[in-house]
């Protein structure tokens, strides 16, 4: 009798726990209104970083237009849409699909329609919301056309919306693209206590948080190699204004303002209170480009490597040119000032 139980027990204890677990295992159904035969359909990270996802990658066969995804969300992912058969000439497609365990169907081709609570929130409610008032009809473009104004109305809706993994992701993308910023740094702490013990708001605060060159504080002593390849910690010159310019030999727009930066570093370096400082973020295999840009172009300021932009990448420095203005001090005071405001700023300041 006693065995009995104790079989009995044991069976009731392995049904309930396959039971559990059927439960939580999640499958998305998905079609495609493209005629495919055979291809594989991938959901990629896109620019951005791994770091942020549990699956960095989703890849499923389509079969007669129909394919089939299984995965358990620990929270809401953000994807970009890739195709096998293309990914050599469209690495991804712009658009945005959001995952999570209530995501049931996918539909991808003409018209993409994700089914889910998150896809539901980001369709009917974040895109409408951002879009609103303008005359913007994706809100792609809207994001990287009118990034300030975007920003402003993505801290509206984590105002009204703590609990938004759609608005979290953006704000991720947003850092990821544009770097520190004091608006980003005040929209992470905006989100719910729920939220905040949460993977995602841990690692994208985290980012933040160790974000070392920041508006009003002191420009950090990275360690970059000079010229002559030798290693050397940035001191900043003791002067009124300093520009940090960061930049690339195969940088058009970095190559097509050298002229004009040099023209404002004739100027005003004259009256020995501004000066320039070049950091290149080439690959190792361009040292010697970079090396010829410096000396081709004859440029007078200081120029570093930041070999493979170790130390850049970490500061979500990825356009270029980006640039620094900092103060007597060594304090940031301006970031991507353009030429023409730098000239006028000059012509204000040392005076």
């Amino acid at each position: 009798m006693k065995l009995f139980l104790r079989i009995f027990l044991v069976c009731a204890i392995l049904v309930n726990s396959n039971a559990a677990f059927s439960q939580k295992r999640n499958v998305i159904e998905g079609r495609t209104l493209n005629e495919i035969q055979k291809d594989t359909v991938l959901f990629v990270t896109g620019m951005l970083d791994k770091k942020y996802y549990e699956f960095p990658e989703i890849f499923a066969v389509v079969i007669d237009n129909k394919f089939r995804i299984k995965k358990t969300f620990s929270y809401p992912h953000r994807y970009f849409l890739a195709w096998a058969s293309e990914r050599n000439n469209v690495p991804f497609h712009s658009e945005s699909f959001f995952l999570d365990n209530s995501t049931k169907t996918i539909t991808v081709g003409l018209k993409n329609e994700t089914v889910g609570n998150s896809s539901l929130e980001f369709t009917k409610k974040f895109i409408p919301y951002m879009l609103k008032g303008t005359n913007v009809v994706e809100i792609e473009t809207y994001e990287y056309e009118h990034g300030l104004e975007f920003d402003s109305k993505l801290i509206s809706y984590i105002r009204q919306n703590p609990d938004s993994y759609v608005a979290l992701w953006f704000l991720i993308e947003r850092f990821e693209d544009a770097g520190f910023s004091k608006v980003y740094e005040e929209a992470i702490d905006l989100f719910s206590d729920k939220m905040k013990t949460g993977k995602l708001w841990g690692i994208i605060s985290k980012e933040i948080k160790n974000t070392r060159i920041r508006q009003n504080e002191k420009f950090p002593q990275f360690v970059l190699k000079d010229i002559d390849l030798k290693s050397e910690k940035i001191i900043l010159p003791e002067k009124k204004i300093v520009l940090i310019d960061f930049w690339f030999s195969r940088c058009k727009p970095c190559l097509a303002q050298l002229p004009k930066l040099k023209e404002i570093y004739e100027r005003f370096a004259s009256t020995n209170k501004f000066e320039i400082i070049g950091i290149s973020t080439d690959k190792a295999i361009n040292i010697d480009l970079w090396k010829k840009r410096v000396s081709d172009n004859q440029l007078k300021w200081k120029s570093f490597l930041d070999e493979n932009a170790f130390e850049s990448d970490k500061e979500k420095i990825r356009s270029f040119p980006t640039n620094f203005l900092v103060d007597a001090n060594g304090v940031v005071i301006k970031k991507n000032i353009s030429l023409l405001d730098l000239e006028e700023f000059l012509n204000k300041n040392l005076k």
